[in-house]
């Protein structure tokens, strides 16, 4: 195979532009989870950021200090480095554990809703209103998980009446369907309960980066919110794709990020082996994983004799966890065998963004099935059918062969769909569907 295009920021050569000549809407995103932390859920905030500045609108990011270890780093990217002058974090002590626990009792009672992060949440609240009597927002967009994020936007809302969009990329912690924990209808206690109901009746609208997600949630939200609520896919980033060239003679299975119960691998693995057996002895199939690989991983890989092929990079900056992607032949997605796969994960888009054919070991019934039937791009195996696993791997193997793989999957063929062009203008009809458009240009 060539080798892949070098990945490149689309930002770049844009910076100084960006954020100097920003006009439209006035946005605060409230993100407890940003860059430079490397995380999923910083990732996906921090595109969406990117994407707001490179549509010329303003926004400011106030998001929390991470004072744990964190695998992925917590060092500025280039891709990101535009955000920096955009982003800020409340100022406030926190002592020791004692402390740190009676201010955020405080807090709680201070927000009326006393819940995990509610320290965070009255201070960023508190921070973006200073900052929005000297220049006022048109409106403020908070970023879930974890919910904090929602509580601050509802104080800033309730204190100067602006309209408040709410996000949740994923269900909230205890709600997750089956495998994970047990479905929307588990409790996750009476306060939490009522947070999670006033959000519902307060927000002006909610977002979600898929359909099956938005109605998983808004069923255990209730109050109507399906009907205040609409689809905002995750914000690709705008790399260069991929060129193919004539077969080579390894045939590379990347996945990035970790790999936790229910993520059981176990099928994949069974399905590579059994796959790999029919493979021609002067080609050799490697198994690439980007990410905290923990002793499962490496046990499986050496139970189905693929210890050999198998390759740990270990925790990646985003950057380079793509360009292993992208020097791949195929990205694979390991979900878990949940009944319905509501999720939009994140690694997809990024997959979609180097333009690599797709290995979705994804329920049959889910969004990503959605996705690739409706569109290409990749082949969706069940979690528990190593053998729907194998003759995925087998059928891009011979299409491979024929240097046809990225004719028939690639899946750049998808990036329409998440690229900031394309997401701003989703937003850019809610706001003027919201009266923020109108109201900003006064």
């Amino acid at each position: 195979m060539k080798s892949s295009s070098a990945i490149r920021s689309p930002c770049e050569s844009k910076a100084e532009v960006v954020t100097s000549n920003a006009s439209g809407p006035r946005i605060v995103m409230m993100a407890p989870a940003f860059a430079p932390l490397g995380n999923p859920e910083a990732i996906v905030n921090s595109k969406l950021a990117l994407a707001f500045l490179g549509a010329g609108w303003q926004v400011d990011v106030i998001t929390r200090h991470c004072v744990t270890d964190y695998a992925y780093g917590r060092e500025w990217e280039p891709l990101f480095e535009p955000l920096k002058v955009v982003t800020h974090q409340p100022a406030y002590r926190t002592g020791n554990r004692l402390r740190s626990h009676a201010a955020g009792v405080v807090c709680g009672l201070l927000a009326g809703h006393p819940l995990e992060g509610c320290r965070w949440a009255w201070h960023a609240a508190q921070l973006a209103g200073q900052m929005h009597a000297r220049a006022p927002y048109d409106l403020v967009v908070t970023r879930a998980t974890p919910d904090a994020a929602h509580l601050a936007g509802l104080l800033l809302a309730q204190r100067t009446g602006i309209p408040w969009v709410a996000n949740w990329n994923d269900p909230t912690q205890g709600k997750y369907p089956p495998p994970y924990d047990a479905g929307g209808d588990a409790r996750i206690g009476r306060l939490h309960e009522r947070f999670l109901s006033t959000v519902a009746r307060s927000a002006t609208w909610l977002t979600f980066p898929c359909a099956r997600l938005r109605r998983y949630i808004c069923d255990y939200l209730g109050h109507g919110a399906i009907d205040r609520s609409s689809v905002i896919p995750h914000a690709g980033a705008d790399l260069l794709s991929l060129a193919s060239g004539p077969p080579g003679k390894e045939f590379v299975l990347c996945h990035t990020g970790a790999l936790h119960p229910p993520r059981d691998p176990s099928a994949f693995f069974r399905g590579v082996a059994d796959f790999a057996r029919g493979v021609e002895r002067d080609y050799r199939v490697r198994i690439r994983f980007c990410g905290i690989a923990d002793q499962h991983v490496t046990q499986l890989a050496a139970s189905y004799g693929l210890a050999d092929s198998l390759e740990l990079l270990g925790p990646q900056r985003y950057a380079d966890a793509l360009s292993s992607v992208a020097s791949s032949t195929v990205a694979v997605v390991i979900e878990a065998p949940c009944a319905e796969g509501v999720f939009l994960p994140s690694k997809f888009v990024d997959y979609v963004s180097t333009g690599r054919p797709l290995l979705a070991v994804s329920p049959r019934t889910g969004t990503i099935a959605d996705i690739l039937s409706a569109h290409g791009g990749g082949i969706v195996a069940a979690p528990d059918d190593p053998e729907a696993i194998r003759a995925a791997l087998a059928t891009m193997y011979e299409l491979w062969r024929q240097d046809r793989l990225d004719a028939e999957y690639g899946s750049r063929r998808l990036f329409s769909m998440f690229a900031p062009s394309t997401i701003t203008a989703e937003y850019a009809a809610l706001f003027q569907r919201l009266g923020i458009l109108a109201r900003s240009s006064r």
